[in-house]
């Protein structure tokens, strides 16, 4: 009897540690949990994102009203075949395009965006989004619509 006594005492006294255990860690990990709570702090909160596909009469407004740098991204030899006045090439699909692209520094100001049909003038704009570019449009129809309205 006194075997089963000494037995049934060592097994509660292990239950008893163990919860004691259980609840040190638990209050532990409240107390973790409001510590990292307090320390997280707000992001800021940013400005708008503008990234517009346009089509060609939301195109003569955006150029009359926000003035922006006009960027052709096609290849140089279809810019030398014609572009739209008052454009720069940068070709997209050359590995320094974000390169060219910075040395204009216009990451402040709204860009206008074009290829030939509004394929790669769509890759560029995805691209300088990621750039931190605030105000950006895709002509639509690229310029092969441009021209077919002149």
């Amino acid at each position: 009897m006194k075997v089963i006594i000494t037995i049934f005492l060592g097994v509660i006294t292990v239950l008893t540690s163990c919860n004691t255990t259980a609840q040190t860690e638990d209050k532990t990990t409240q107390t973790e949990v409001k510590a990292t709570k307090k320390s997280v702090t707000k992001p800021k909160v940013e400005e708008a994102t503008i990234a517009k596909n346009i089509n060609l009469s939301d195109f003569d407004k955006v150029m009359a009203d926000r003035k922006p740098v006009l960027l052709d991204v096609r290849t140089a030899q279809e810019f030398a075949a014609g572009h739209i006045d008052g454009a720069i090439n940068i070709d997209v699909m050359q590995p320094s395009f974000k390169a060219e692209v910075a040395k204009l520094n216009s990451q402040d100001k709204a860009i206008m965006i074009y290829c030939r049909t509004g394929g790669r003038s769509t890759r560029a704009m995805g691209m300088l989004k990621k750039e931190g570019y605030k105000e950006m449009y895709n002509l639509m129809g690229g310029f092969n619509g441009y021209s077919k309205r002149k």
